[in-house]
């Protein structure tokens, strides 16, 4: 671009002359030429983002509900046949309303939440009966189902792709639904590729003023262009691994078995 305009080149000359250039630390920190510590606003952040474009688009459109069928729930089993998706569970657990989230601690916090339910949708949320002197709510098995493509989330392409597993590991994480994944295995399970987690989550139960951390299961398979994502959680690592057997068949496959005891055995 070429300008004789006085003003214009003034401008341009001062803006020019008072670049400065800084190199980013292991740590986080900057330092400029002389090696001296730069002092900058905020917190440093190294993980997953969603571009803002997509989460912009999210927010607007809210997908979910278009792309996600709800399906339908009989005693001991959930259907969804647009999705091509049966789920079998014990009789004796309930299927729980939608729990209200906590307050978001910041703006940032709010928006991330607002893109996961653009994008996702929980099909079933159960709980066993609540046992005379337990706290409702302390164990529970989630399904949710993501539409991959409106945040354009990794996926493990196979049994090798551990990359792709933590990646996606990651990003759960940071959409801030799942706890804080930490582990990771691939399983396959009747030609279906499953990303494992272990880790946990806190969060305020009803009645109680101070927050809980509680073991966490989470198995991941695509399907159909979704990320459908199975969550056990309960209080202790050995009452997670004695929550039951239940089963999911895709189309018209035989059975597969989730347990959170043999996500937990993995790691």
């Amino acid at each position: 671009m070429e300008s004789n305009d006085r003003d214009f080149l003034a401008k341009t000359k001062l803006s020019v002359a008072n670049v400065k250039f800084y190199c980013a630390q292991e740590d986080g920190t900057v330092i400029d030429e002389q090696g001296k510590i730069v002092p900058t606003p905020g917190e440093g952040y190294q993980g997953p983002t969603v571009p803002t474009a997509l989460v912009n688009a999210a927010l607007e459109e809210q997908p979910a509900l278009e792309v996600i069928p709800t399906g339908g729930v009989a005693p001991g089993v959930y259907r969804n046949e647009e999705i091509g998706l049966t789920y079998s569970y014990p009789t004796t657990w309930d299927v729980i309303q939608r729990q209200t989230d906590p307050p978001a601690k910041d703006e940032a916090e709010q928006r991330t939440r607002d893109a996961l339910n653009a994008c996702s949708l929980v099909l079933l949320r159960l709980a066993p009966p609540a046992a005379e002197g337990a706290q409702a709510g302390e164990r529970t098995i989630t399904l949710r189902a993501i539409d991959q493509t409106c945040l354009a989330l990794p996926a493990p392409a196979s049994l090798t792709d551990h990359l792709g597993a933590e990646e996606l590991g990651a990003y759960l994480t940071m959409l801030g639904a799942f706890g804080e994944l930490r582990s990771t295995n691939l399983a396959m399970h009747a030609n279906h590729l499953f990303a494992e987690y272990s880790g946990v989550v806190g969060e305020h139960l009803e009645g109680r003023s101070l927050a809980q951390r509680r073991n966490q299961a989470v198995a991941v398979t695509r399907h159909r262009k979704l990320l459908l994502v199975w969550s056990w959680v309960a209080p202790s690592a050995a009452e997670l691994g004695s929550l039951p057997t239940t089963s999911v068949s895709f189309e018209d496959e035989s059975p597969i078995d989730l347990v959170a005891s043999a996500v937990v055995a993995q790691r």
